[in-house]
């Protein structure tokens, strides 16, 4: 495979989901699972990027895209999905998941490099609980607590970003210290607030 491949997948993608009317769309790919078959990052990247480019202007579907880091891969494959993601940031790349086996392998061992992604300017977006409900969900949140709390907001969707962590950050005693601990009720009435004025 070559860029061009990864290229043409983002802008069919985009193609099909414009003829369901959709303006915007998040893509998900596992580049570390192509780089296991040989295919360079820059290859993957740099194709998927120019799709999502060409995706907005061919099809008016704004492409904006989230990497998934592979349950199951060692952490160094892992942080180089992060590397190449901050270095594809000004090119759509968004934020990093984290997908697979969610079962076999939960989340908090990948936390180091979901810290690097925060660090890296880039959103934490794992997927939990689809197979092993709470505790899944519990450990994607435990790494993600000082962001999802700090998550700055503005309209009903980012007010929703920012207050249903909080609840429920509030709700499963994941506070990272006493200071959150005691900010949070307040940041909960405010977010029930805000969500009142719209």
């Amino acid at each position: 495979r070559a860029a061009e491949d990864f290229r043409q997948v983002v802008v069919d993608y985009a193609a099909e989901a414009a003829a369901h009317g959709a303006v915007y769309v998040e893509g998900i790919f596992s580049p570390a699972e192509r780089v296991r078959r040989g295919v360079g990052w820059d290859e993957i990247f740099s194709g998927y990027c120019d799709g999502a480019q060409e995706a907005r202007e061919l099809h008016g579907v704004e492409m904006r895209l989230t990497p998934d880091i592979v349950r199951g891969f060692p952490l160094d494959e892992a942080e180089q999905v992060v590397r190449y993601s901050a270095k594809y940031r000004d090119r759509g790349i968004v934020g990093v998941g984290l997908g697979g086996l969610e079962a076999d392998f939960p989340p908090e061992p990948y936390e180091p490099v979901f810290t690097l992604a925060r660090e890296e300017g880039l959103a934490s977006v794992p997927h939990a609980g689809e197979v092993s409900g709470p505790p899944s969900v519990r450990g994607a949140l435990a790494g993600g607590v000082e962001y999802l709390v700090g998550f700055p907001y503005g309209c009903t969707e980012q007010t929703m970003s920012r207050f249903y962590p909080d609840l429920l950050v509030q709700r499963l005693g994941l506070e990272k210290d006493a200071t959150q601990a005691a900010l949070l009720p307040k940041m909960v009435r405010d977010g029930v607030a805000r969500l009142a004025r719209f």
